[in-house]
């Protein structure tokens, strides 16, 4: 995610990029720099956390989920999913009033798959589960680019608008759809002072690929709410929903997770990296394919210009 409120590129309205002096007062015994070095983190972890924003960062989110069924045949044990996604955010200042921000995501996944074999009679045949293997690989690579008016004030409304795309690049056919796929993304958002929140949509339509494979109609929307608690520290959550519009069964459609995130802001080196941890429990999922009841994942977010 990147920052809002800037006038041109790389300015912030926070005035992130200024360094404070080391001054001691010594009339109260205290540290003037190290007061602004503080306001500067909160201020660095609420740009980070807007994804129209003029910041460049580079985020690395590994997540682990334990993934079944409510029910059906993959109900009776759980099976652990691992994906690295590569999100480089990139904001490109088109002129004083516009920006435009690209977002790619490169998902690697070490997906769970059954197996099973057949028993029985020639007449009677059943299928027997085996076990679980895993394929590990490069998933659907998607790229979203959005259009966003420079916002003016550190405070009020932020939004932005634009295609998004999902390129079937997925190096076996369980970690991809397997189609071209495009479609919208969208955020409408509001930065208030020590807190921010807002919705990220994105919904994609097939038009191309496997004519073996089903279509898509994927929605995917993330909502979010973080709450600075000072010292670049945050608090605050940021699930995914998604909706398989197609699937015929519509128990199988939604997945809705809550969760909770922790977050700080620390620099190594002259580098300001943002870490983030997250639980989430799915409270709507899918009855009978396989889906993350409990989703765990840790962010790391290297930020590239501030």
């Amino acid at each position: 995610m990147a920052a809002a409120g800037a006038s041109g590129a790389g300015e912030l309205a926070y005035g992130i990029r200024e360094k404070s002096e080391l001054v001691f007062d010594q009339t109260t015994g205290h540290s003037q720099g190290l007061a602004a070095d503080e306001s500067q983190g909160a201020d660095l972890a609420q740009e980070s956390s807007n994804p129209v924003g003029s910041l460049t960062m580079f985020n690395i989110k590994t997540s682990l989920a334990l993934v079944d069924s409510r029910e059906g045949p993959y109900s009776d044990r759980t099976d652990t999913s691992l994906i690295i996604n590569v999100q480089p955010v990139i904001p490109i200042t088109l002129s004083e009033d516009w920006r435009l921000l690209m977002r790619p995501v490169i998902p690697l996944i070490n997906q769970p798959y059954r197996t099973f074999a057949t028993a029985g009679s020639r007449r009677h045949k059943t299928l027997v589960d085996t076990g679980t293997d895993y394929t590990f690989g490069l998933g659907d690579i998607v790229f979203a680019a959005m259009l966003s008016p420079v916002s003016k004030e550190a405070e009020g409304f932020i939004g932005g608008l634009g295609p998004t795309f999902m390129f079937p690049t997925a190096t076996d056919k369980i970690l991809g759809r397997g189609k071209w796929s495009l479609g919208s993304a969208g955020f409408l958002g509001y930065s208030g002072k020590g807190w921010i929140a807002g919705i990220f949509p994105q919904h994609w339509w097939s038009v191309g690929g496997d004519p073996d494979r089903n279509d898509v109609s994927l929605t995917q929307a993330q909502y979010f709410a973080m709450l600075g608690l000072g010292n670049g520290w945050q608090i605050g959550m940021a699930p995914t929903i998604t909706i398989d519009w197609l699937q015929k069964d519509p128990d199988n459609r939604w997945t809705v997770p809550v969760g909770l995130m922790l977050a700080k802001i620390v620099h190594v080196g002259k580098v300001p990296v943002k870490i983030a941890a997250s639980a989430e429990y799915s409270v709507f999922r899918p009855r009978t394919i396989p889906s993350a009841e409990w989703n765990f994942w840790l962010q790391l977010t290297p930020i590239l210009s501030f």
